[in-house]
């Protein structure tokens, strides 16, 4: 995928907001509020790949859309790896379970894996900025990185 003209302000806050969030799903996990932090790592991986469709000038109404995009453009194409289309997913359906199913409990440990897997994921991401926008790389990664 090519980048489109963007704002280079609303990306670097695209990615802030990411990484605020995956933040906070680790303190989370740490405290043990395990549902909290599948919602909170499910989006930190949604605001990461919305940062990519914004780039890339398209725009999504729905989380399943977002990830079924991604998945198609950026994993499918070996833009992303395989395991990143995975955690994106799993993190995806561990957040609808948490936030839905009142009667079950999420899997703990698979919501510390996505978690851990996603700072994989923002690396990917990272590495996919610097080489197509050396720029916003600059910018982003003069902050701060999961």
């Amino acid at each position: 995928m090519t980048l489109q003209d963007f704002d280079p302000e609303t990306a670097v806050q695209y990615w802030h907001k990411a990484v605020k969030r995956l933040h906070v799903a680790e303190q989370l996990l740490g405290l043990g509020h395990i549902e909290d932090a599948a919602n909170r790592g499910h989006y930190a991986v949604f605001s990461v790949i919305s940062l990519l469709h914004y780039l890339t000038g398209m725009s999504y109404s729905s989380h399943q859309q977002v990830l079924g995009m991604f998945n198609k453009n950026f994993v499918h194409c070996r833009t992303f790896s395989r395991k990143a289309g995975k955690t994106a997913t799993d993190l995806f359906y561990l957040r609808q379970k948490a936030d839905y199913d009142f009667v079950q409990d999420i899997d703990e440990d698979l919501t510390r894996k996505c978690i851990e897997e996603a700072a994989d994921l923002f690396a990917e991401a990272a590495e996919y900025l610097s080489y197509y926008s050396p720029e916003l790389s600059k910018a982003i990664n003069s902050d701060t990185q999961p």
